[in-house]
């Protein structure tokens, strides 16, 4: 069996990076998070909610 070569094993490392950026972000601040992607979710400790970034605004789900 033969070592990866120096390309191989760059190629998988960029791999798993792209696949780590492309997973929601959790944040826990009282402020809403700066640049949020499809799919963050955000805590706000202070208020003890949950919301998640969609279609360009953060969602509660505990809200009608």
């Amino acid at each position: 069996c033969k070592p990866a070569t120096q390309d191989i094993v760059f190629s998988a490392a960029l791999a798993d990076i792209r696949a780590l950026q492309a997973l929601p972000v959790i944040t826990s601040s009282s402020d809403a998070p700066e640049a949020p992607k499809q799919g963050d979710l955000w805590f706000n400790p202070v208020t003890l909610k949950f919301a998640f970034y969609s279609a360009g605004a953060w969602i509660n789900p505990d809200q009608s």
